[in-house]
């Protein structure tokens, strides 16, 4: 039920597009890796990149995080920076990248300003749900929580650091 809730009904079409095995996954992973590479030499590339970046994020992404769509919109962006011919229409386009970027983490700081990220009780909800589903990188996250207490706390002010800077 929660998927159907989550579901695109405008954008179907582009669900019959979604990879359905894992060959046609692996296919779209790495044809997606090659077209990545080869749109430094190729305009044609980026627009078939950007294509096929979008239609992974209208398809497979269920729970939107900053960087998924922002990959898809920096690939649009480019395709239209890599086709402009002149260089005031490119460095137009240009200005249009870097300010997504600082959209995203512009928002990204500003969500950070809420008092369960302030007080570090969302970082240390995340870190400790790794350590328990066994992708903590080996970082005995609950024993330096032990140690340091307000450790967390210290990594979601760093957060709002990096996301601001």
């Amino acid at each position: 039920p929660f998927e159907r809730a989550m579901g695109y009904s405008h954008t179907e079409w582009v669900l019959r597009m979604a990879p359905t095995s894992d060959v046609v996954k692996k296919v779209y992973r790495y044809g997606g890796t090659a077209l990545a590479l080869l749109s430094m030499y190729s305009d044609f590339c980026t627009i078939l990149f950007a294509i096929i970046t979008s239609q992974y994020v209208l398809t497979t992404v269920t729970c939107f995080v900053n960087h998924d769509y922002l990959f898809a919109l920096l690939s649009t962006l480019m395709s239209f920076y890599c086709n402009s011919k002149t260089l005031k229409c490119k460095m137009g386009w240009f200005h249009a990248l870097r300010g997504q970027i600082v959209v995203v983490y512009a928002f990204a700081s500003l969500w950070k300003l809420h008092p369960d990220w302030l007080s570090g009780e969302i970082v240390q909800q995340i870190f400790l749900s790794f350590e328990k589903q066994g992708v903590n990188r080996g970082v005995p996250w609950k024993a330096i929580h032990e140690a340091f207490p307000d450790v967390f706390q210290l990594v979601a002010l760093s957060g709002i650091l990096l996301d601001a800077a």
